[in-house]
């Protein structure tokens, strides 16, 4: 059984990447609209 601070450490890192994907998806649309 997983303890409480591992499970929100995995849901932290989770969040994470999709904050990450989404934030790279944002620059990147960004460059492709600028040039």
């Amino acid at each position: 059984m997983q303890t409480t601070s591992d499970i929100y450490t995995h849901v932290t890192k989770e969040m994470n990447t999709e904050a990450t994907d989404v934030l790279s998806n944002v620059l990147y649309a960004k460059k492709a609209r600028e040039s």
